[in-house]
């Protein structure tokens, strides 16, 4: 059985994923992880190809653990492998409670790499895994630290991991642009405004004059469209920051 998995799956860019993933129908069944069961359920209804909703907290080992029997027991082909679960806090480190800097680092680094880790022994040739980063992956950064750090583990990870496969890996960014006005806020509107920004729909993000990086070629003012086409050639269907990509 060929299997895509797609964690995140209940809202933004995992939900995006599950829609294009079913729509290509190269797949005859899609794992859905999240942990609002009543969204993946809604989901189901609005795809041809067989969703298996799996409603779990990456955050907790049980949930992994789960995972990994289930790999196990079926041993599909997995042929798409999308990291979309994450999240961050926005704010100054100490003013973050320790569940918050714990989730965080748990879900952005800890179950990425361990699903992604337990799903490579059933991959073959012509898989793929995504794993979304962010912009933030690329330089640290006050008020986004934890959140900024868990990333930049994410890229780092995602390329070392095309190195062992020995496959080049793909990544992509569609650059989130402040204007001058937006920088010029204090730290406090301004780290609302970012929040706003992080948090908007994809197509809001890459309406307008976007940047689009495919490995070393650059293209100004892409439009959604011309973005998605982009990603979906490489296993994507839209991105928010960076997406990094490893074929197996």
């Amino acid at each position: 059985m060929d299997i895509a998995i797609i964690t995140g799956a209940s809202s933004g860019m995992g939900r995006q994923f599950v829609l294009q993933a079913a729509a290509m129908e190269h797949y005859d069944e899609i794992w859905v992880i999240a942990r609002r069961e009543e969204r993946l359920e809604e989901l189901a209804q609005m795809t041809k190809t067989p969703l298996r909703i799996l409603a779990l907290d990456l955050k907790e080992s049980d949930s992994l653990s789960q995972i990994k029997k289930m790999l196990e027991e079926r041993k599909p082909l997995v042929r798409l492998l999308v990291n979309a679960a994450g999240f961050g806090k926005f704010g100054p480190t100490a003013g973050l409670s320790d569940e918050e800097v714990s989730d965080m680092v748990q879900l952005n680094v800890y179950a990425l790499a361990v699903l992604t880790k337990a799903v490579l022994p059933y991959m073959k040739s012509g898989g793929r895994i995504i794993q979304m980063a962010s912009v933030a992956a690329f330089q640290p950064l006050p008020d986004m630290n934890i959140y900024a750090a868990s990333k930049a583990f994410v890229l780092s990870f995602s390329r070392a991991l095309g190195r062992e496969l020995g496959l080049p890996v793909m990544q992509a960014l569609c650059k989130i642009r402040e204007t001058p006005r937006q920088m010029a806020l204090s730290g406090g509107e301004r780290r609302k405004n970012l929040k706003n920004a992080f948090s908007a729909r994809p197509d809001a993000l890459l309406e307008g004059k976007r940047i689009l990086l495919v490995d070393d070629v650059l293209t100004t003012g892409s439009t959604l469209n011309e973005c998605a086409k982009a990603l979906r050639a490489a296993g994507a269907a839209e991105c928010r920051g960076v997406c990094a990509a490893a074929t197996r």
